[in-house]
């Protein structure tokens, strides 16, 4: 069920896209890119706390609204150091990860496909989240078409 959201969704991004309501171009998820050293530290540190504290953060919330105090000193942890992290002391260490990183639109499987076709890339976006709902419609699963289609490739 899930891949036919995503397969709608798809689909409807694409459309807005073509007919000028959506700029994926000004996208900031699209336009940012992947500081791989800052995710690289945060996730190891992600993981020592999860080792110290025995949950992650939406965990120490859960165990704070069952009535563990340590659970509520953790999430108190977890949002002081969450907001020092973007606006508070260590904050500048945040703004050198992302000031020189180059903005560009990523390509993506619809650009694959109109490279290929000399389709605009809204068509063929499109194109792929209909294909998917067909094949959902059709067979109740995405998952074994997919599956056929990476094992021709």
């Amino acid at each position: 069920m899930a891949f036919l959201g995503l397969a709608v969704a798809m689909g409807l991004l694409f459309a807005l896209s073509g007919a000028g309501i959506v700029d994926l171009a000004a996208a900031p998820l699209l336009t940012n890119s992947l500081p791989l050293l800052s995710v690289a530290a945060g996730s190891f540190l992600f993981g020592i706390g999860m080792a110290l504290v025995g949950t992650c953060a939406f965990g120490a919330l859960a165990r704070a609204g069952s009535g563990d105090l340590g659970g509520l000193f953790v999430a108190g942890v977890v949002g002081v150091t969450g907001y020092s992290m973007a606006r508070g002391v260590l904050g500048g260490w945040l703004l050198p990860a992302y000031a020189d990183s180059a903005a560009r639109v990523p390509d993506g499987f619809a650009h694959a496909v109109a490279g290929m076709t000399g389709l605009p890339v809204a068509m063929a976006g499109m194109a792929a989240g209909s294909w998917m709902v067909l094949q959902w419609m059709v067979r109740g699963s995405i998952a074994t078409p997919l599956k056929e289609l990476f094992r021709l490739a």
